[in-house]
């Protein structure tokens, strides 16, 4: 990975977690392809939250006016907000994940924020299939990890993550935790095993190749009774349109 992409994650994971993590020093022009990055990401705002948390960061050589410039930026845009559904396409897999969230809180064991972390994975499940990956999804794990993560029953959650056929999905959001944002492998207990598939994913969207995993065929073996069920879905409605 190269500087520009490593200072853009790492600008991220601090304007999220408000972790100042080593920015490195680069051109002008590297900053100026940054803030493009930044821009064609929609991601200006926590971007600002970084550079705000790296203010005393001596190795901090982003132009005045390049920093300026981003800062009346993200005054004037809503910072995006991450709050896809979380719902699995599949009907069966679906009702059984509905019907998680409304037996736990009446078990003994009770563990909402296992269901929390659970509805955020299945949320960026959802995002990947219908829009490809979302940056500020994958950090919105990586952040409950960080706050929630000692009070989460991980055995509970990988019954449920098999019981819903996303486990090497789920194992894929945890690895570009670690890949690309720098988390420690024990910070993400559901991962499975490494996989470079992984940071190489996520860079295509940074390159601008984010259209939808569900009909390219590029995570069917990831997640495939949702490519399944959202290809026959497709398919069912375009035969309809021609029909009318």
């Amino acid at each position: 990975m190269d500087i520009i992409r490593r200072n853009f994650f790492r600008l991220l994971r601090a304007g999220v977690m408000d972790e100042a993590n080593g920015i490195e020093p680069m051109s002008s022009y590297k900053w100026q392809r940054l803030a493009e990055l930044l821009r064609q990401q929609n991601v200006v705002a926590l971007a600002v939250r970084g550079l705000q948390s790296c203010h005393d960061d001596k190795r901090m050589n982003m132009p005045e006016a390049l920093r300026e410039e981003l800062f009346k930026e993200a005054e004037s845009q809503q910072c995006e907000i991450f709050d896809t559904e979380a719902r699995l396409s599949n009907p069966l897999l679906n009702s059984r994940l509905k019907h998680i969230r409304e037996a736990e809180p009446h078990v003994i064991d009770t563990n909402m924020e296992t269901v929390r972390l659970l509805d955020l994975i299945v949320a960026n499940i959802n995002h990947i299939m219908n829009k490809g990956l979302s940056l500020q999804g994958i950090l919105q794990i990586g952040l409950y990890l960080r706050t929630q993560g000692q009070h989460v029953d991980f055995v509970k959650l990988d019954k449920w993550l098999s019981r819903l056929h996303i486990t090497r999905m789920a194992s894929l959001l945890g690895n570009l935790l670690v890949e690309v944002f720098e988390f420690e492998t024990e910070e993400v207990p559901f991962i499975r095993k490494a996989d470079t598939k992984a940071s190489k994913q996520l860079l295509r969207t940074l390159q601008g190749d984010n259209s939808s995993p569900s009909t390219s065929g590029q995570l069917f073996l990831f997640q495939p009774l949702e490519s399944s069920t959202r290809l026959v879905k497709k398919i069912k409605q375009q035969l309809e349109e021609i029909e009318e």
